[in-house]
C-alpha cells in the first residue's frame, strides 16, 4: 500500500514537473526521497529541479548523490558536467563529459557541450578535437560546426574557419550568426565584396540584424563607397534608435570625409548613449581638436589621463600622441590597443635561421607609397640604396592609386608588390617566401597600419620606422629607429621595442624640388610689413595650450600675424573666436589652403618663423620649412612626438632655437619677431648649414641607416637577441 502512494506521488510530481510547477515537483520528490534516500532516479530527478529553479550548487550535489550510487547513466554524467561548468569547476566537469563519453561514445552533445567548455578554458586545439567527434557522430551539426569555426577564428585559422561556417549554414541555412561571422572571416580575408553579399544575405533573414548593417557600413568604407556605407549605418540606427556603436562608426567615417563637426556631433550621442564605450572619449577629444572647439577639452583630456593610467581603452594610440607629453602613458595606450585589437596568435611556425645571403633582402612595408609625407621623406633613400648589398621590396597595402611619387618609389626599387587585397597572412606569408631579411614597419600604428603582418614575423629582423612617433607596445618589433634627442638613454623604459640609434632621426629627399613660381604675401593676404610667425601643422595638433602661447606671443609682438593651415572651415571659424576670447584680433590669423608640396614649399619663404606645436610635434612639415631656410621654433617634451623637432634642430645644427619650457619657447618666438638682426643672423646660420648638415643628405642618411640593418642582422645571425644599437656617433 505504501508502495502505492509513493508511486502515485512519483506521477503527481513529473505530471507537475513537465507541466512547468517545478518548485512543487521538487517538494514531491524531496518528500518521497525521505523514505527512498538512495534512489538514483529520483536524485537525479531533484537534481534536474533544482538547476531549473536556478540552484546550481543544490543541482550539484544531488546528481553527485546519483552518480556515486549509479556511475553508469551517461545522462546523469552528462547533466552534472553542465552543472559543474556553470560553478566553474572546470576540470571536474571535463571529467563528467569524458565518464559520459566512455558509456556513450556516440554522445554527440557531450562531445559539443565538452568542445564548448574547452573553448572557453582557452584549450582550442582540444575543443576543435571534440567539435570534429560530435561532426562525425551527426553531420548536420550546425552548432558543432559554428563554434569549430569559432575556435578556428580564435587560432587565427581563418581559411578552416570560413569551411566551418559554410558548414554550419549548409546544414541550416537561416542560420544568421553563422553568415555573420562568415562575413568576419572573409573580412579578415580582405575579401570585401564577398563579405557584403554574406551580411546581405544574413540581413534577408533578420531584417533587423543591426551588427550586420555595422559590418556592412565598415566594409563599404574599406571599398571607398563612402556615401554607401553611411547610408547602411543610418539603416542601422533607423532600427535601433539607441545603437552607440554605429552612431560611432558613423563619426569616424564622417570625420574621414572632412565633415567633422558632423562627425563630432555622431561621437557625443555615442557617448551619451554608452559613455564607456572603447575608444570614444579619444575619438570625441579628437575630433574636437580638428575643429578647434575647446570647450571642456582640458576637462575631458585630464579624464582621459586617469583612464588610460587605470588601464582602460580610452583612446586609440595616435590620438594619446596629440593630448598628453608621458610617454609612460603612450606605452600605456599602445600595449591596451594591441592586446585588444592585435592579439596576434602565431600559426605560422617559427623562422628557420638561415645562412646569411649575398645580399640582405629589406622589405619596407606601408600603406603610403603615394602624394604623402612618407614618400615625400623617403623617396630619395629607396633611389640611393646599395644594389650590391641590399635587395629592396616595397609591400603596398594602401589603396590602388597611380601618382608621380608611387611612380617614383615603384621605379627605383627592384621589387614594388601591391598587396592591398590579400589578407595579412597572406602578406606575412609572401614576405617569408621572399626570404626578406629585415621588415621596416613605415605605418606603425597610424593610418591604415596592418601590424599583424609583423605579428607572426615576416622576417627574422622586424623595425619600425617614420610613419608612428612612438612605441607599438608589443614584442613583435625587435628595433625602433631614432636618435638620442629624440629617445635618451634613460627614456628607454618607456618603449617595448629595443632603440637602433642613428645620428639623425629623419630621412629627407635631396632631390625634392621647389617651386620657381615667384610667391607673394599679398597672395595669400599677407601683411608685407608685419612680422609672419607660421604653422602649417594639421590643426588637430594645436592644443588650447598651444594657442594660449601663441596669443601671449602675438600680444608681446604686437606687429606680427598669425599664418595657419586651414584644415576645415570649421578651424578658422573657432580659431578666430578662440583669438578674440584672448584678446587678440582674429584678424591677425591668417589661413592657408593646401597646395601641391613644390608650392607649398616656395610659398614657406614667405614666412618669419615657424612656430612648432606641442606636445606633438610638426614633422616633415618642419624639415619642409628648414629646407627653403624659414627657421623652426620647437617646444622640446618627453615623449617621442614632443621631440622631433629638437631631433630636426639638432641635424641642422640650429640647438639654440629648441626651447625647453612654455616659458622660454614664448620668450624667444618673441624677441625674434622684435629684434631683427637676431632673426636674421640665424637664417644665415640655417642657410650655411642647409648644404652639410645632415637632415637634407640623403646619401650619408641612406648609409648609416644600411649600416643600422647590417648591424641588426650581424647580432641576429651570430645568435644574440636583440640589444640597443647604437650608430648616433657615425655621421
Amino acid at each position: 500500500m505504501v508502495e502505492y502512494k509513493q508511486a502515485d506521488l512519483l506521477q503527481q510530481a513529473l505530471s507537475l514537473h513537465r507541466a512547468g510547477h517545478i518548485d512543487q515537483a521538487k517538494a514531491i520528490y524531496l518528500r518521497i526521497a525521505q523514505a527512498e534516500p538512495r534512489n538514483p532516479d529520483l536524485l537525479r530527478l531533484i537534481g534536474t529541479a533544482a538547476y531549473q529553479l536556478g540552484d546550481v550548487e543544490e543541482c550539484v550535489l544531488y546528481l553527485s548523490r546519483s552518480v556515486e550510487i549509479f556511475p553508469e547513466h551517461p545522462e546523469t554524467r552528462f547533466n552534472l558536467a553542465i552543472a559543474l561548468s556553470r560553478l566553474n569547476r572546470h576540470e571536474e566537469s571535463l571529467f563528467q563529459y569524458h565518464a559520459t563519453l566512455m558509456l556513450r561514445p556516440n554522445h554527440a552533445e557531450a562531445y559539443f557541450n565538452r568542445g564548448n567548455l574547452l573553448k572557453e578554458m582557452d584549450r582550442l586545439e582540444e575543443a576543435i578535437s571534440s567539435y570534429d567527434n560530435a561532426l562525425t557522430i551527426r553531420p548536420n551539426y550546425a552548432k558543432a560546426a559554428f563554434n569549430h569555426g569559432g575556435a578556428m577564428a580564435k587560432l587565427g585559422r581563418l581559411e578552416h574557419a570560413l569551411v566551418s561556417y559554410e558548414q554550419a549554414i549548409a546544414s541550416q541555412y537561416n542560420y544568421t550568426s553563422a553568415h555573420y561571422c562568415k562575413a568576419e572571416i572573409l573580412t579578415l580575408l580582405k575579401r570585401f565584396s564577398e563579405a557584403i553579399a554574406s551580411l546581405d544575405r544574413a540581413i534577408e533573414i533578420q531584417p533587423e540584424f543591426v551588427d550586420a548593417y555595422h559590418l556592412k557600413s565598415v566594409l563599404l568604407s574599406n571599398l571607398m563607397q563612402s556615401q554607401e556605407a553611411l547610408k547602411c549605418i543610418d539603416q542601422a540606427i533607423e532600427i535601433q534608435p539607441n545603437f552607440a556603436k554605429g552612431y560611432h562608426f558613423k563619426g569616424a567615417a564622417l570625420t574621414y570625409l572632412g565633415r567633422v563637426e558632423e562627425g563630432l556631433a555622431c561621437f557625443e550621442m555615442a557617448f551619451s548613449l554608452s559613455p564607456r564605450s572603447d575608444y570614444l572619449l579619444g575619438d570625441i577629444i579628437h575630433g574636437k581638436a580638428h575643429i578647434g572647439c575647446w570647450e571642456h577639452f582640458r576637462t575631458q583630456v585630464d579624464l582621459l589621463t586617469k583612464e588610460l593610467s587605470a588601464q582602460r581603452k580610452i583612446v586609440v594610440p595616435f590620438i594619446a600622441l596629440s593630448l598628453v607629453d608621458d610617454p609612460q602613458l603612450h606605452k600605456a595606450a599602445a600595449e591596451l590597443y594591441m592586446t585588444d585589437k592585435h592579439p596576434g596568435r602565431q600559426l605560422l611556425p617559427p623562422l628557420a635561421k638561415k645562412s646569411k645571403s649575398q645580399r640582405l633582402k629589406i622589405g619596407y612595408f606601408s600603406s603610403d607609397f603615394s602624394d604623402h609625407p612618407v614618400s615625400h621623406l623617403l623617396a630619395g633613400m629607396f633611389e640611393r640604396h646599395d644594389r650590391k648589398k641590399f635587395e629592396i621590396h616595397c609591400f603596398s597595402f594602401g589603396p590602388k592609386c597611380r601618382d608621380a611619387w608611387r611612380d617614383r618609389i615603384a621605379g627605383s626599387v627592384e621589387h614594388f608588390i601591391d598587396v592591398h587585397s590579400r589578407s595579412d597572412r597572406e602578406i606575412t606569408s609572401l614576405a617569408r617566401t621572399l626570404d626578406i631579411d629585415i621588415a621596416v614597419d613605415l605605418n606603425g600604428l597610424s593610418g591604415d597600419a596592418r601590424p599583424d603582418i609583423f605579428a607572426e614575423r615576416a622576417a627574422p629582423i622586424q623595425l619600425s620606422y617614420l610613419g608612428y612617433l612612438g612605441t607599438l607596445g608589443t614584442r613583435h618589433v625587435d628595433y625602433l629607429v631614432a636618435d638620442p634627442m629624440i629617445v635618451p638613454p634613460s627614456a628607454r623604459e618607456n618603449y617595448s621595442e629595443k632603440i637602433l640609434y642613428l645620428s639623425c632621426y629623419q630621412c629627407n629627399d635631396d632631390k625634392q624640388k621647389i617651386s620657381n613660381k615667384p610667391f607673394y604675401r599679398t597672395e595669400f593676404g599677407l601683411p608685407e610689413d608685419k612680422f609672419v610667425y607660421c604653422s602649417f601643422n594639421n590643426n588637430y595638433k594645436i592644443t588650447p595650450e598651444n594657442f594660449d602661447l601663441w596669443a601671449s606671443i602675438l600680444k608681446a609682438a604686437p606687429r606680427s600675424v598669425l599664418w595657419l593651415y586651414a584644415s576645415n572651415k570649421a578651424a578658422v571659424k573657432n580659431l578666430r573666436l578662440e583669438a578674440e576670447k584672448r584678446a587678440v584680433d582674429p584678424d591677425r590669423l591668417i589661413f592657408a589652403n593646401r597646395t601641391p608640396l613644390e608650392d607649398h614649399l616656395a610659398r614657406l619663404k614667405l614666412a618669419d618663423l615657424f612656430l612648432d606645436t606641442h606636445p606633438y610635434n610638426a614633422g616633415a612639415t618642419a624639415s619642409n620649412a628648414l629646407r627653403v631656410g624659414l627657421p623652426v621654433l620647437t617646444r622640446a617634451g618627453k615623449s617621442f612626438a614632443s621631440r622631433i623637432g629638437a631631433s630636426l634642430l639638432t641635424a641642422t645644427r640650429l640647438p639654440e632655437l629648441i626651447a625647453n619650457s612654455d616659458e622660454e619657447y614664448t620668450a624667444l618666438a618673441v624677441r625674434l619677431a622684435c629684434e631683427p638682426s637676431l632673426l636674421t643672423t640665424i637664417k644665415s646660420k640655417l642657410a650655411q648649414n642647409l648644404a652639410t648638415c645632415p637632415l637634407f643628405d640623403t646619401e650619408r642618411f641612406t648609409q648609416n641607416m644600411e649600416a643600422a640593418y647590417e648591424a641588426a642582422y650581424t647580432r641576429y645571425h651570430n645568435g644574440l637577441v636583440p640589444d640597443h644599437i647604437d650608430l648616433s656617433a657615425v655621421v
